[in-house]
């Protein structure tokens, strides 16, 4: 009886990783994060197809399996169509499913949604990648007098990463972006393309080293305690016969996106031994909600609250008929609980160390203003994340 393993094994790896980044680029232009696929079957002697689906988050997890289970030089004469392969993989991921930790998890069954929807929510909904790469932007580099600026440096952190600038780094960022939505290889595309003038940054030699640095080869993927979760920081893969660099899904390229430099930057401090850019970040953030709320409240609506002996809040927001208490709290979903069987331990003390203690500082400040107010108060917690029918394929071969 075939199984999705067997069949895998059976595939030449970078041909496989090639399709289905090809469909995520299908996906991705169509906005959908679901797709019917066609599964041809014979019934009753005569030739039908049924409808498996295909989700945008199943693709990395397939290109991650087949890495794991096969390589480049496997490739059987009689091979699945992806319809058969999806079918197959669809038994695979019940088989792995998160079922079995919703029974056992009695009250703590949102912890479980928790983690399956913070991974299936970045396909769903794609704004949050413009929403994410403006913010961090504006934070790190944009915004005017923020008052904890000077505590990290952004453009040293690009600059020995890279030697460029910011704006040099996301112009390069950007064209990798328009070349995968393109083709999964984007280093086959000629440099004619990209380099139309003298003197650009855009060129073959530091497009390839961008894409060399948020890549990982078989050896890597296999080994890292991080399994599929690699592939959010590190959405190229490296392939072993050829050496091609191919993006395993549009979907991680646009998280790249997303993500980028914040990444960049916090991993730039983090190799140095030093909790300097999470510290930072947490106090760059308050200034951010300070300069949103200088440019959208008026000077008598708000207020930043002293911290006193007992820890509280950070801001006071007062709109007449009703207040709001806002914590911010700096904090980090680890990615082993971002995945559709997420790591409840992991969960756990992201409640305990974060939820928690945030919302204790929330009633904090709130018993303080018990007697005062004659109005409705809502507590916030601002959480920063400092850490997103289809015919049958019979050709598997790379191309």
């Amino acid at each position: 009886m075939r199984d999705f393993i067997s069949e895998i094994k059976k595939i030449n790896t970078d041909g496989l990783i090639y399709k289905f980044s090809e469909i995520s680029i299908e996906m991705f232009k169509k906005n959908q994060y679901m797709r019917k696929v066609e599964r041809p079957v014979i019934r009753y002697g005569r030739n039908q197809k049924l409808i498996v689906q295909l989700s945008a988050w199943d693709i990395p997890n397939i290109a991650f399996l087949s890495v794991k289970e096969s390589n480049d030089y496997r490739h059987a004469d009689k091979v699945s169509s992806v319809g058969q392969l999806v079918d197959l993989y669809r038994e695979y991921d019940n088989e792995h499913s998160a079922t079995e930790s919703i029974k056992n998890a009695a009250d703590g069954v949102f912890r479980v949604v928790l983690g399956m929807t913070a991974e299936q929510f970045q396909y769903q909904n794609l704004w949050w990648i413009y929403e994410k790469f403006n913010r961090d932007y504006y934070i790190l580099l944009a915004g005017k007098n923020f008052e904890h600026r000077s505590k990290i440096d952004t453009n040293a952190a690009v600059k020995e990463v890279f030697g460029c600038s910011v704006d040099d780094y996301i112009a390069i960022l950007l064209m990798i972006f328009w070349l995968c939505s393109q083709h999964p290889d984007p280093l086959s595309a000629p440099e004619s393309l990209y380099c139309r003038k003298e003197n650009t940054i855009l060129t073959t030699e530091n497009i390839t080293k961008f894409i060399g640095y948020y890549s990982c080869d078989y050896k890597e993927l296999r080994e890292d305690s991080l399994g599929k979760q690699l592939l959010y920081s590190k959405p190229f893969i490296k392939t072993q016969r050829y050496g091609v660099y191919l993006a395993v899904s549009m979907y991680l390229v646009s998280m790249m996106v997303g993500n980028g430099l914040y990444w960049l930057v916090r991993d730039y401090y983090f190799k140095q031994g030093t909790q300097k850019f999470v510290n930072a970040f947490g106090l760059l953030f308050e200034d951010y909600i300070k300069d949103l709320a200088m440019n959208y409240c008026e000077p008598t609506e708000w207020s930043v609250l002293s911290t006193g002996s007992k820890k509280g809040a950070d801001f006071l927001f007062d709109f007449g008929v009703l207040q709001i208490l806002v914590e911010s709290k700096s904090s980090l979903l680890k990615l082993d609980v971002k995945q559709q069987v997420p790591n409840l331990k992991s969960v756990k003390t992201f409640f305990d160390h974060t939820i928690s203690e945030a919302y204790a500082q929330l009633n904090s400040s709130y018993e303080q203003l018990n007697g005062k107010v004659d109005v409705p108060v809502i507590k916030i917690i601002r959480k920063l994340q400092v850490q997103v029918g289809h015919p049958a394929v019979e050709n598997w071969g790379f191309r």
